[in-house]
């Protein structure tokens, strides 16, 4: 696993209310872990009710570039911003931690811990997770 950054597009066509774009900087592992959310929600960004919730698949996040240089340019002279949605998530599953389980099905033990310190997530506490674990301490759905 690596921590080298890429810059990923993510781009949804909402029909004849219109389409969002963003151009963000992330690492494979961040990536993997948006695919895993699987949807965001973007608020009323189309115009008064349009109340828009997005998808996060191979269809919306395409990776541009993984140039190590590159990447680092845009970083330095703004170009890009690191990933927008970490910390939106993060505050979501602060207030929901049930919702962990939507990370925990397609990362490992250790991407999920990377992820939570990444994103500044609140870890789960185990001692008291209503779910419970099995035997490997996975946790149950």
């Amino acid at each position: 696993m690596t921590d080298s950054k890429i810059i990923v597009r993510y781009f949804e066509d909402f029909g004849r209310m219109g389409s969002l774009d963003s151009t963000f900087a992330c690492t494979e592992l961040e990536l993997r872990a948006l695919k895993a959310w699987g949807s965001y929600h973007h608020g009323e960004v189309l115009g008064k009710h349009s109340d828009i919730t997005g998808t996060f698949s191979d269809e919306t996040l395409a990776v541009l570039t993984s140039d190590v240089n590159f990447v680092d340019k845009a970083l330095e002279y703004g170009l890009v911003d690191d990933c927008p949605y970490a910390s939106d998530i993060a505050d979501v599953l602060d207030n929901w931690p049930e919702r962990i389980s939507r990370l925990e099905v397609a990362l490992s033990a250790e991407e999920l811990r990377v992820i939570i310190a990444e994103w500044g997530i609140t870890p789960p506490d185990d001692d008291n997770d209503e779910r419970g674990r099995d035997e490997d301490g996975n946790a149950l759905a």
